[in-house]
């Protein structure tokens, strides 16, 4: 049984690498390939005329006898839980009236029970999560509506016009919690109109390939019954779960940071993701369920320390380069990583136990599998390479043998740790030690958004140094909406007609930055005065709104009239000690803030904030560091080691005034790098 079922495994799979994906196979799973014949069962159950077959590899539901008239299927057989019942299981039983589902089933292939002519009862169990392409065509079990055919809340094939066409708009019924395979097929009308499919607040679970449309043809509803969007997927209203990923398919982003606290990546929730590259999951996450990355563009996925589980087929043809399990992975599915022609290693955890069959085959990419613990059990054929079964030749007669085990990945070498056993056992796969001096890269995800002006990226980081830059991310350009004052670029808050500040100045992005965060305004509706000096109550302002404009303090100060523009601001900076005045009582509104003075304010404000202030920057390197006065040496040293102030043409200028450009710029790199972390 164990040959046919390999030799049927190797050629659909290696058939599926050559040719583009379908949406229906006869007699076998279009989605999941769970493909067996008939006799490939290692189990049976008796049922009312006849015998389920069952396989205790898979968990499935193999086949049944056509004389089967009902049939109550048990939660579990031989000890083994149910939890599948293959493609065309119970295809053409024509004698078939009623089958009972225990709840442990979460799959239904394609075609389960298709033509199953008096099949009247089948109730589908509530965990499941993919029901597959006609699965119950041509049963009197389902029900048809003016929006589509249903079978128990989901939906199987949404419904045609008069003339079989699809209609332009079509409403899914309220109360529908499942998408079936390709039950929303078609993107345009006869006319060529796009269709609309509009879901229902109730959805609940998509089979993968359910939308074959992409996410511009369905419109999803604000609010669901049992989920939450946020940002571009659905996720279970715990947060535990994400479920599906809907990116908007004409602005698909290339990365995707998954949220602490979801715990498991259902089913086929990324299947054939097209733009998404890089994904960061979080280390509460526990379980990656069934083919949930399968077929998408995926190159590398940062895992959680906290990975226990990775499913079947649930990374199959990404093009994945590099695994690193994290440290509790203690199962990985079959077929998991079958496929994935650009990954060259892979790192597990000591408490990785067991490897499914077929987990890497046809990875010829692949050269360190590095193990921490001591060798888990492998299922047949998980390293083996595609040959000698050919892209040009499918050969279906072949036989696991041991003339087949010498196709073993060609550069494959496993590392494992010195004190760990079961590695000798495994000659074949050339195991060495792994040596402590054999740096293993643990890869970071790393954004630098994009901006306005500027291109962004997205790489992973090694602390060891390596980096690879896996996308850019291009500029937005400004994007101006009218605030009720004027035009405002909606990013970076340039104002449209502010003729100053060019986008080609090195102030430029500093300047946007002050104006889009009310930090400054401009002198006048189209003057910004980027040279101008900035004076002592025009900084102590900006900290003011930066801080939300308290209402606190006494003014202190002789040459402050109560009613200017800045005296709350002074008085606030005078009650919480950032700034003192000049002497004589006074603070010297109108006089222009040199640099010493905005550091001595900068730094005051910081350690108010209980921001840490002991980063000391080396004043030796400029010339001119024996200028600065006593009372500012630390403040300009603190500036200096936090990246505050770096010079103006090598030197630190101490008394020199500020200028709006370069307080603009300070003060961002002071928000953004220090006050706001």
């Amino acid at each position: 049984m164990k040959k046919r079922t390999l030799s049927l495994f190797l050629a659909v799979v290696l058939l599926l690498s050559v040719l583009p994906a379908v949406s229906a196979v006869t007699g076998m799973d279009a989605v999941c390939y769970y493909c067996v014949f008939e006799e490939d069962w290692d189990a049976s159950c008796p049922v009312e005329g006849g015998l389920l077959h069952f396989s205790k590899e898979i968990g499935a539901v193999v086949s049944c006898d056509q004389s089967v008239t009902s049939a109550v299927i048990p939660a579990e057989i031989d000890g083994v839980a149910v939890t599948k019942i293959v493609g065309a299981a119970f295809k053409n039983c024509s004698q078939l009236t009623s089958v009972t589902i225990p709840e442990s089933v979460t799959y239904i292939g394609d075609e389960a029970f298709c033509q199953c002519a008096a099949l009247t009862d089948a109730k589908l169990p509530s965990g499941l999560r993919h029901l597959g392409l006609r699965a119950f065509d041509g049963t009197k079990c389902t029900e048809t509506t003016a929006t589509g055919t249903y079978k128990d809340g989901w939906l199987l094939k949404a419904a045609y016009d008069d003339n079989g066409h699809p209609m332009n708009e079509i409403h899914i019924d309220e109360g529908t919690i499942g998408i079936s395979t390709n039950a929303l097929y078609y993107s345009t009308t006869a006319h060529g109109t796009p269709v609309r499919y509009v879901l229902p607040s109730t959805i609940r679970y998509f089979s993968a390939q359910a939308l074959t449309l992409g996410v511009g043809s369905v419109v999803f509803p604000e609010t669901f019954t049992d989920l939450v969007k946020i940002g571009d997927c659905l996720y279970s209203k715990d947060g535990k779960s994400l479920v599906y990923y809907l990116p908007n398919y004409n602005h698909e982003p290339s990365y995707l940071i998954v949220p602490e606290g979801v715990e498991t990546i259902e089913e086929g929730a990324f299947y054939g993701a097209k733009k998404l590259k890089v994904v960061s999951l979080p280390d509460s996450l526990e379980t990656i369920g069934f083919q949930a990355f399968r077929f998408s563009n995926v190159e590398q996925v940062i895992f959680g320390k906290n990975l226990r589980t990775i499913g079947d087929y649930a990374f199959q043809s990404t093009p994945i380069r590099y695994i690193n399990c994290g440290d509790s992975l203690e199962s990985i599915g079959i077929f998991a990583f079958h496929g994935c022609r650009e990954l060259t290693a892979a790192k597990f955890p000591a408490t990785l136990k067991q490897i499914g069959q077929g987990a890497f085959y046809a990875d010829e990419a692949l050269v360190n599998c590095y193990f921490e613990g001591d060798a888990p059990a492998f299922g047949e054929f998980t390293f083996r390479t595609g040959d000698p079964i050919t892209q040009t030749t499918i050969h279906f007669t072949i036989s696991y043998s041991p003339e087949f085990q010498r196709y073993i990945l060609p550069y494959l070498t496993f590392r494992y740790r010195q004190g760990t056993s079961g590695w000798t056992e495994l000659e074949k796969y050339a195991p060495a030690v792994w040596e402590e001096s054999e740096h293993v890269h643990a890869y970071q995800l790393e954004i630098i958004p994009e901006t306005c002006l500027t291109d962004g990226s997205v790489s992973i980081v090694c602390a060891c140094g390596d980096r690879q830059k896996l996308d850019v991310l291009h500029m937005t350009g400004h994007q101006y909406v009218y605030n009720g004052h004027g035009n405002y670029c909606m990013h970076c808050g340039k104002k449209d007609n502010m003729d100053d500040v060019r986008d080609s100045d090195w102030f430029a992005q500093s300047v946007y930055y002050a104006l889009k965060n009310g930090l400054m305004n401009g002198v006048s509706d189209t003057k910004f005065a980027p040279n101008d000096p900035m004076t002592r109550a025009m900084l102590v302002t900006v900290l003011w709104r930066y801080e939300g404009s308290p209402e606190e303090g006494k003014n202190v100060f002789t040459d402050v009239p109560d009613g200017q523009w800045y005296a709350k601001a002074v008085a606030w900076a005078a009650e919480n000690g950032i700034v003192g005045g000049v002497g004589d009582g006074k603070f010297d509104p109108n006089g222009n803030i040199t640099r010493e003075q905005m550091a001595a304010i900068l730094f005051r404000y910081a350690n108010k904030k209980g921001i840490d202030v002991t980063a000391r920057g080396d004043l030796s390197k400029f010339p001119d560091a024996g200028k600065v006065s006593d009372w500012a040496k630390d403040p300009i040293a603190w500036a200096v080691g936090a990246g505050i102030i770096g010079g103006s043409d090598g030197k630190l200028l101490p008394q020199g005034s500020a200028t709006r450009a370069q307080v603009a710029t300070i003060l961002m790199r002071f928000i953004e790098n220090i006050a706001a972390k």
